[in-house]
């Protein structure tokens, strides 16, 4: 899904939280925005299926407790 549709923001924790309890995982398309990937990883996105795989990589790496 998009962040946004419209002006409704899809990307907030309630309605990532309100799909989850229904068992439906969230991923977000085109991210290519560093912040918001972190803020969309706080809210409980289930992935995400960007053009920068790189980027996604070197966040996760950032956030890995080794």
């Amino acid at each position: 899904v998009p962040e946004k549709l419209g002006i409704f923001s899809l990307s907030s924790g309630g309605f990532i939280n309100f799909l989850s309890k229904l068992n439906i995982p969230i991923y977000y398309k085109d991210i290519d925005d560093k912040n918001a990937i972190y803020s969309l990883i706080n809210n409980g996105a289930a992935g995400f299926i960007i053009s920068n795989p790189e980027l996604l990589m070197q966040i996760i790496h950032e956030n890995t407790i080794e």
